[in-house]
This record gives structure tokens, C-alpha cells and sequence, in this order.
């Protein structure tokens, strides 16, 4: 039968006693301050119950500096640090995070000695920081900065950039190229049927190439009569020089590599500080800027951009010397696209006049063995021949449909 309970005193300590029967008193449980706050029981030993603020110092310590990397991400700071990949490291502690919340809260209900108010405070700001950690290292990034494209590679093998929707600030290079007063020479022949795509490779010319900037363009024909009157932009300028034509196109295009080797000596070094040379027969039908240019650049032909090596259409012949083996070559780079300072157009130039047919095969020979200093993606050479890719969602410079059997005909 159970007595009236009582609180006893004994040796400064404080205990709920029972009046059972004989006059004895017979603890039941010690008492605490925090017993209104936790579990009446714990299965922890002493010291790892002191382990519990201490753990939540932790989990507020990863929450801040976990926060204070990601936002680091977002706003930029001055320490080299951050160039690392700041998400991969946030995820981590993040990771840490988790594991330490799970002890944190395992000890919290089991312990005497955490109270009521650090246990809500340490979870109401862990969980802030975490969400905030979220926020700015995964979800302001994508609404405000352009993320790094994964799907493409962007770098050549001899780190040489390849470049791609997206993976340029336009803004910031054409203030440097502003502040250099850069010139950009564009040389196109227009020889035989040809001059009918002159005016429109002008007219998008003067849409979408290097707006804002001094360019001279360079037309090369046969027939200077056939030139339209085109309306230029301020600074910008259109020369024609009259040349001689030939009746095989194999032989128009060697030529013009001579003519371009050679007008380097006596113009271009005098006139430009870059130096483009395009086809004709395309236009250009969105941005095409100076993020093309680099002391030498050449451009991935759209039709091997994902074929293997094996499969370019290289010279396979030992005795020539555009001569490449089979298990040799980097890309394979189109002849209508290239360009870069009047010094190194001009090496490219003599070195592939030299051919005895198409320069092309003499183009990537040159290539393969004097790096390209920056790679065009096939978006600044699309041909609508090989359809649509999803790794090319913006067709730069694009060939023109034609027929080539009567464009080519006398």
C-alpha cells in the first residue's frame, strides 16, 4: 500500500520519497531543473551527455561555413580558395551536416544536461544556414549566372579554349578589345557565280559580326562590275580588288591562299591587327563576335565534330605532304572558316598554297602540328546539310543552300 509521496532532503540532495508503511521513506527519482524539458530517463553515460552543446556548436559551425562558401559562389571574394568547385564542397558539408544532426538529436533526448531553449535555437539555425546554403549555392546561381556547359568539352587537349554558346562574357571582351582599338580585317571571294552571295554575306555581316567594331572588309573578284552598292556602318569599310579567275574551283581556292599570303606583306599588316577569311557562299545568322579571335583560330568542320579521328577525310597519302596517318589528328577543321593575327594568317596561308589540289587536307596538316591557339565549336560553321544538334543550339555562320553542279559551271 502506498503512502503520501514527500520531498526529502539527505546529504544535499534532493529526492521524491513514498511514506510506505513502518515509517520508512524509499527514493523513487532524483530530481533536476531540466526535467520539464526532457525524457525522465537516459541511457547515456555522464560524459557523452556533455558531448551534446558541444555537438551543437559543430552542426552551427558546418551551417555557417557551409553558408559562407556557397555565398562565396554567388558573391565573389578575393581569395584564390574559391576557385575551387564550390558546390562539390558545400555538398560535402552539407553531407557532414546531416550525420551530425542525426548524433545531435540522438543525444538531445537522451540527456539531462542540453536545455529546452539551446536544443530549439542550434535546429531553428542549422536548418536556416542549410537552407540558405541551398539557396545560394544552387538555386541564385542558375537564375543569375551562366553555369559552366558539362555536354560539350571546352578545353583542347593542349589547353586551348574551344569556344561555345555560353562560354563567354561578350561584354567583357568587347570592352578590352574597345580599349586596344582593335581593326579586324574580313577577306571573302567573290569570283565567277559566286558574286550573287556577296550581298547577302555583307548585309548579315553588318548584322552580326563584330558590331561595334572597325572592320574592313576585303572582296577578291573577277567580276568587279557585279558588285552591288552595300550601306556600311560607321567605321567600317569595303575594298574591292580585282583578280584573276580559273576555271577549276580547286584552283580558285589555292589561289586564294596565295592572294592571302600575299596582300598580308603588302596590305594587312598596314591596315588590321586580326585577319578573318570566310566563304562567300554563307551568311551569318546570329552573334559572331571577338570572342572568335586568338593569335591563330580555326573551326571544327560540322560534319566529324563527334566522329572519330579514323574517319576524317585527311590526305591518307605518305609521298604528299598534307600527308596525315589515320591514328593522328585532333579535329577536323573546316578551310571556309580561319583566322587569327595578320602574322600567323600569313604562315597558314603559304604553307597550304603549296598544294596541289584542295587546301583542306593542307589546312589540318598545318594544324596538327602548329596548335591553333582557340577552336570554334561547329556553331560558327553550321551546315543545314547534317540536319539539327542538340549541342548546337545557335548556328552562327551558316553555309547557303545552293546547287553546286550550275554554281560551278561556266
Amino acid at each position: 500500500m502506498w503512502g503520501v509521496h514527500t520531498l526529502c532532503t539527505q546529504g544535499g540532495q534532493h529526492t521524491l520519497c513514498t511514506g510506505a508503511t513502518h515509517g520508512r521513506s524509499v527514493p523513487i527519482l532524483p530530481l533536476c531543473c531540466d526535467s520539464f524539458f526532457h525524457p525522465p530517463l537516459s541511457f547515456l553515460p555522464l560524459p557523452l551527455s556533455f558531448l551534446c552543446p558541444f555537438l551543437s556548436f559543430i552542426c552551427l559551425f558546418l551551417s555557417f561555413l557551409c553558408l559562407f562558401l556557397s555565398s562565396a559562389s554567388f558573391f565573389p571574394l578575393p581569395f584564390s580558395f574559391f576557385h575551387l568547385p564550390l558546390s562539390f564542397i558545400c555538398l560535402f558539408l552539407f553531407f557532414l551536416l546531416c550525420l551530425f544532426f542525426a548524433s545531435f538529436f540522438f543525444l538531445c533526448f537522451m540527456s539531462f544536461f542540453l536545455s529546452f531553449f539551446l536544443l530549439c535555437l542550434s535546429f531553428f539555425l542549422s536548418f536556416f544556414c542549410a537552407f540558405l546554403t541551398f539557396l545560394f549555392a544552387f538555386l541564385l546561381p542558375l537564375f543569375f549566372f551562366h553555369l559552366p556547359r558539362t555536354d560539350v568539352m571546352m578545353v583542347t587537349p593542349w589547353l586551348a579554349p574551344i569556344v561555345w554558346n555560353g562560354t563567354f562574357d561578350i561584354d567583357i571582351l568587347n570592352a578590352q578589345f574597345h580599349k586596344r582599338d582593335v581593326h579586324i580585317g574580313l577577306t571573302v571571294f567573290a569570283l565567277k557565280k559566286y558574286t550573287v552571295f556577296l550581298e547577302n554575306f555583307i548585309e548579315t555581316a553588318e548584322k552580326y559580326f563584330m558590331v561595334g567594331h572597325k572592320v574592313h572588309y576585303y572582296v577578291f573578284t573577277d567580276r568587279p562590275q557585279d558588285i552591288p552598292s552595300l550601306s556600311l556602318a560607321e567605321g567600317r569599310t569595303l575594298d574591292v580588288t580585282e583578280v584573276t579567275s580559273y576555271k577549276r574551283w580547286q584552283d580558285v581556292t589555292m589561289r586564294r591562299m596565295q592572294i592571302i599570303s600575299e596582300n598580308c606583306l603588302q596590305r594587312f599588316i598596314f591596315e588590321v591587327d586580326y585577319l578573318v577569311c570566310a566563304d562567300v557562299d554563307m551568311i551569318f545568322s546570329d552573334h559572331v563576335g571577338v570572342e572568335i579571335l586568338s593569335d591563330v583560330f580555326a573551326a571544327i568542320h560540322p560534319g566529324f565534330f563527334q566522329a572519330n579521328r579514323k574517319k576524317f577525310t585527311n590526305e591518307r597519302r605518305p609521298r604528299s605532304h598534307g600527308f596525315i596517318p589515320k591514328d593522328e589528328g585532333d579535329y577536323y577543321y573546316t578551310g571556309c572558316y580561319f583566322g587569327g593575327t595578320v602574322e600567323e594568317v600569313y604562315k597558314v596561308a603559304s604553307f597550304c598554297h603549296n598544294a596541289l589540289w584542295h587546301d583542306e587536307s593542307y589546312l589540318n596538316r598545318y594544324f596538327l602540328y602548329y596548335k591553333p591557339t582557340k577552336v570554334l565549336s561547329p556553331e560558327y560553321v553550321w551546315n543545314n546539310y547534317y540536319g539539327s544538334s542538340v549541342y548546337v543550339p545557335s548556328k552562327r555562320f551558316v553555309h547557303v543552300e545552293k546547287d553546286y553542279v550550275r554554281i560551278r559551271s561556266d
